[in-house]
């Protein structure tokens, strides 16, 4: 069953990917967080049975509390392997810049339509299914 950790502190973008994702992936689970400290704590509390399949986050939330990627030392091993989108409502150098920098899998601007959220829903699918094929053929 994918699951899909959404990090952005806007309920409105939350809500609008929630129901593009459910409605392309019926069966995912979708865990939020709108706190930057409490996204932080998650990457040490969330069991490994339990981890995503893929991380969105949003670009604001990454850099005011220096949510490093997989490219941070300090995130735990187990999360290295996951794919970190990072969204955007711009897409300037500097915001594909430092998301490559922090190992970013993906850089995608923030969808300006209900069609662009199912769009990027659909990535997000073959994204999970691609991490769950890779966890099991490791035996995780």
């Amino acid at each position: 069953m994918p699951k899909i950790l959404i990090i952005e502190p806007y309920r409105d973008a939350i809500a609008l990917l929630k129901t593009a994702l459910c409605e392309r992936i019926p069966e995912i689970q979708i865990r939020y967080i709108i706190s930057g400290s409490e996204a932080r704590s998650a990457m040490y509390t969330i069991s490994e049975e339990d981890l995503p399949n893929a991380v969105i986050i949003d670009y604001v939330m990454m850099s005011l509390y220096g949510i490093g990627l997989v490219g941070e030392t300090a995130v735990p091993d187990h999360w290295k392997e996951i794919p970190f989108i990072v969204w955007s409502d711009s897409m300037d150098s500097c915001v594909e810049e430092t998301s490559a920098q922090a190992g970013a899998t993906k850089i995608q601007k923030k969808p300006n339509s209900y069609q662009g959220y199912v769009e990027f829903a659909d990535e997000i699918a073959a994204m999970c299914r691609k991490a769950i094929t890779e966890r099991m053929s490791k035996g995780v």
